[in-house]
């Protein structure tokens, strides 16, 4: 008994300062300020990964035709199940998928890259205030 307590206590002591390193870290604090979603990432972090990302806009065909991120390929619910081979296509294992629509009040980029997730892609994220956020993001200065 007393041998399996010593190990409660010391994995208790091992575990507090990793909790706390989590709970202190500048970037998650700055994410948990700002309300995001775990699945939500801003034009800012995108910008900073080194692995390839596959953009993927959840916009009407109008939208998507007035501009998008370049590289982008359009899949939204009414197109899924016949764009969902382009995408399959042009993605690779390690690459991470972003899917975006028009701002921050758009649903279509959480609830798509849901779907993406159901269909087993694993590293899928939605473009927090969307492609507004993104178009900031990349405007000349």
């Amino acid at each position: 008994m007393r041998t399996l307590r010593e190990m409660f206590l010391l994995a208790g002591v091992a575990a507090l300062p990793a909790g706390l390193a989590v709970a202190l870290h500048p970037e998650l604090a700055d994410r948990r300020r700002a309300g995001l979603p775990d699945d939500a990432v801003r034009p800012v972090e995108v910008n900073a990964w080194e692995t390839p990302v596959l953009w993927v806009d959840a916009r009407d065909a109008a939208a998507f035709a007035r501009g998008h991120i370049p590289g982008a390929l359009r899949l939204d619910e009414d197109t899924f199940s016949e764009s969902l081979g382009a995408l399959v296509t042009a993605w690779s294992p390690g690459m991470r998928i972003v899917v975006y629509c028009d701002t921050t009040a758009c649903s279509r980029s959480r609830e798509l890259a849901q779907r993406l997730r159901d269909a087993g892609f694993e590293d899928v994220h939605h473009l927090h205030g969307g492609w507004e956020a993104w178009s900031r993001a990349h405007a000349p200065r």
